[in-house]
């Protein structure tokens, strides 16, 4: 298990660009090292025992090689020289038996043995998974996945997106003792609920072995699931697209209560991966103008990417002249505050057109931090909140998820460019560091689980 203080890392400098942070040392502890350097061995010794029994070796070719690699010794004394120094390594249950047929055995069979024993032993390796010990600290563990119960399906992660604004509240604990995230928040946590991957097994009628989905689960290798958590990705949709549907789907849940009609005009403050979504439901349901605000500037040329008629690189304090200038002098029905900043709340009321409507669909771990303005009662306005789990039987995570992937499989929803950063599962302080260090120039963090 790998566990890092964050905060020693969070002083020391992060080089930027695409891939995030700097290298670590992610080689295997000995005891995998050696099974790793034996499997490269016994694949040489296997390539020489096949087809080079019959190649001339002069000595000059063999000089200051070790014994194992000269080209002088047999490739059966290659083994024999090999196997001497690894039988130790072995499980004790299983050297006896290695032992024991040695003289009976052929020694390419021996070789096969231990190499089949190797090759089971990582393919059976515990699935890993991303944990939170505390506040600022971040791990990689392995844990036990449970037997497919009926109905069931077992799915191998490609890949899992970071929720930053989330992640960064538990992981930061940036929130007051009381509120829904201070009972939600216990350590050790595991984040993470946006995964794509592959059915690996299934107990269940809907789901084949190789079948795509997408699901809820956390940052980790291998999650077994009921089958109705799952949806099915289309063709034409990778998985890197398909990753988006649980950001996609708070947006819509957003977009939903905002109650969004055809020529519609909408101020979406925040162009991070919700307002991103925001911005796309907006334009997927007819608005005439979304505005995108945001202080970090390149954030924005994706915002207009997804369809965002205007752009205003400003904090909301300073934006009201230029949100004016781009709505024809005046202020937007909608305005829609994914920040979870609770100090946008009072200067969000403030940009509301009169009997307009304010949607709060950032999460604030402060909420006691807002304040209300005159503006609600002076100008009639309507504020309604917007969470995740606001499902109806109509829209659920199925629903809302299926709606999302047909609209990107149509090209009617793009999120070109929208990942920045990716990163191995082992590279997590690093994954975590550019999260809280270089906000602005990320989007999509994700974490590449294929080689886990």
């Amino acid at each position: 298990m790998l566990i890092v203080d964050l905060p020693r890392r969070i002083n020391d400098d992060v080089p930027g660009g695409k891939g995030g942070g700097r290298p670590v040392d992610s080689r295997p502890p000995r005891a995998a090292g050696m099974v790793n350097d034996f499997r490269g061995k016994m694949r040489m010794i296997g390539a020489g025992c096949a087809d080079r029994h019959d190649v001339p070796r002069t000595r000059d070719e063999t000089q200051g090689l070790r014994p194992e690699l000269r080209q002088d010794v047999t490739p059966t004394g290659r083994i024999q020289q090999f196997l001497a120094g690894r039988i130790s390594h072995l499980p004790i249950l299983l050297r006896p038996h290695i032992i024991e047929n040695h003289k009976r055995w052929p020694i390419i069979r021996m070789a096969q043995s231990v190499r089949q024993w190797e090759e089971n032993s990582m393919s059976t390796e515990s699935p890993r998974r991303l944990f939170f010990p505390a506040a600022q600290e971040v791990g990689l563990e392995s844990f036990e996945i449970p037997n497919l119960a009926e109905g069931e399906v077992r799915v191998r992660t490609e890949y899992s997106l970071m929720s930053t604004g989330t992640e960064n509240i538990v992981f930061n604990r940036i929130f007051d003792k009381g509120t829904h995230w201070d009972n939600w928040v216990k350590y050790p946590f595991h984040p993470g609920y946006c995964v794509v991957g592959t059915v690996e097994d299934s107990r269940s009628d809907e789901f084949a072995v190789g079948d795509r989905v997408a699901l809820r689960s956390g940052h980790q290798s291998l999650s077994v699931v009921p089958a109705a958590k799952c949806t099915r990705i289309p063709d034409g949709v990778d998985f890197q697209e398909a990753l988006w549907f649980a950001l996609a789907k708070i947006a819509f849940h957003g977009a939903l209560v905002a109650d969004h009609y055809l020529g519609d005009t909408v101020l979406v403050i925040g162009a991070g991966p919700i307002g991103q979504m925001a911005v796309r439901w907006a334009r997927a349901a007819g608005a005439k103008t979304i505005i995108s605000v945001d202080s970090a500037g390149e954030r924005l040329k994706l915002a207009a990417d997804g369809g965002a008629t205007a752009t205003i690189a400003s904090g909301i304090e300073a934006a009201k002249e230029e949100i004016l200038k781009a709505n024809g002098g005046e202020l937007t029905r909608l305005v829609i505050d994914t920040t979870g900043n609770a100090v946008v709340f009072s200067q969000a009321l403030e940009l509301v057109k009169s009997f307009g409507k304010l949607v709060l669909l950032g999460d604030t771990g402060k909420p006691t931090d807002q304040r209300l303005t005159l503006d609600v009662i002076t100008r009639g306005l309507t504020i309604v909140g917007a969470h995740d789990m606001h499902e109806t039987e109509q829209w659920n995570a199925r629903s809302i998820t299926s709606l999302f992937l047909s609209l990107v499989a149509d090209k009617r929803f793009s999120l070109n460019g929208l990942i920045t950063h990716t990163f191995r599962p082992e590279e997590c302080t690093e994954a975590y560091t550019v999260a809280n260090r270089e906000r602005s120039k990320t989007m999509g963090i994700v974490f590449d689980w294929r080689a886990a």
